[in-house]
């Protein structure tokens, strides 16, 4: 059995918080990009509003998303006033667990919407 201890835990959870931030927001910017150059005709939003159901499915999940994530804070803060060193660190570590859950989650709407507008670039 693979055995972890919550300071490895939370470390490649760093890692993982770092580069997924880093991806997302080259494929926002690479979005922002693609909607400022083609401001004339607002093709890509236009693409984006036509598909209703992707585009209702994808704000729906980024809704749920953001909700998740007062959970997680709260989560994590009450890791850290827990006065009993193990709950607490079970307290943040399911807080960390259900926001890489929800990181990836808004990752995969960011990346479904750049394959949408990478025809625009």
């Amino acid at each position: 059995m693979l055995s972890i201890s919550y300071d490895e835990f939370h470390l490649g959870f760093l890692v993982f918080e770092a580069l997924n931030g880093l991806f997302t927001a080259a494929l926002s910017g690479l979005m922002i990009y693609t909607i400022v150059k083609n401001r004339k005709t607002n093709a890509p939003i236009t693409t984006w509003s036509i598909n209703v159901a992707e585009s209702s499915k994808n704000m729906n999940i980024l809704i749920v998303s953001s909700f998740t994530f007062i959970f997680v804070f709260l989560l994590y803060y009450l890791g850290t006033i827990d006065s009993n060193l193990f709950q607490a660190e079970v307290l943040k570590a399911a807080a960390e667990f259900l926001g890489i859950i929800v990181y990836l989650f808004v990752t995969w709407v960011i990346f479904s919407w750049f394959r949408l507008f990478k025809r625009f670039i």
